[in-house]
């Protein structure tokens, strides 16, 4: 049990590398130690999804989603990875995708303010006004400065 404790111990401090790399803008960096922590512990959510944030901050959206689709497969009750598998879908112009993502996160946290700001955009994007509008509207209400 012992051991278990230790690569435990050895994976979350990996994830906390990777995560100080993100801070100072070093996302090859991070990915290495993101890359590390899912060699010792391949389930861990944490490891996969940080490390497509890491590459959603590099403009590799598509493997960014790989990263993100894996973390949702290990937590599927994380509205986050929703989000922000809809922006990196968002950002290769796959708005019907990227709503997907908006939707499921908005099912998880009915109150997840940045997902409704995020959703209107991308209704914006594929030409819906009017619940573009109304996402931004229910964003702004739940206190997210939602800018277009």
């Amino acid at each position: 049990m012992l051991g278990l404790a230790c690569a435990d111990d050895e994976v979350d401090s990996l994830i906390r590398e990777g995560d100080g790399h993100v801070r100072a803008g070093e996302a090859e960096q991070a990915i290495a130690a993101y890359d590390a922590a899912i060699r010792l512990d391949p389930e861990r959510f944490a490891a996969h999804y940080n490390r497509g944030i890491a590459y959603h901050r590099m403009e590799e959206y598509d493997r960014a989603m790989q990263y993100l689709n894996t973390a949702i497969r290990l937590a599927t009750d994380f509205a986050v990875a929703y989000n922000n598998r809809g922006a990196a879908y968002d950002e290769t112009g796959e708005y019907d995708r990227a709503m997907q993502g908006y939707d499921a996160a908005i099912q998880l946290n009915p109150e997840y303010a940045q997902a409704y700001c995020n959703r209107s955009l991308a209704l914006r994007a594929s030409g819906d006004e009017g619940e573009a509008d109304q996402d931004r509207d229910m964003s702004v209400a739940l206190g997210y400065d939602c800018k277009e």
